[in-house]
């Protein structure tokens, strides 16, 4: 129930009906990733896409551009570069939330 209220998943159902569509929403940020990746990269998107992108993925968002992308970065070298599985860095992008962001 948790991982959906950090994901912005409406959390009322049974656990099945959870875990489906923390699937669902997971499967959409490996395409959106794919997609991205594809299109250009992070160096193609606006500040308020970049920003879209980090709430998606359960990250603070920053109107600092470096800081977004620096985020992203990290995101894409773990989730396609070191193959991690999406669910374990949202959950630690839950462990991070609690932090201060860091200025670059």
């Amino acid at each position: 129930i948790n991982m959906c209220k950090f994901l912005g998943i409406p959390s009322v159902g049974v656990d099945p009906f959870l875990r489906l569509q923390l699937r669902f929403r997971i499967e959409n940020l490996r395409k959106d990733d794919r997609d991205m990746l594809r299109e250009g990269g992070l160096d193609t998107l606006t500040l308020e896409e970049l920003q879209s992108v980090a709430r998606a993925r359960g990250m603070r968002t920053s109107k600092n551009v470096r800081i977004l992308k620096k985020q992203l970065q990290e995101w894409f070298d773990l989730a396609h570069n070191q193959h991690v599985p999406i669910s374990l860095i949202i959950l630690s992008r839950a462990l991070h939330y609690s932090k201060k962001v860091e200025s670059v």
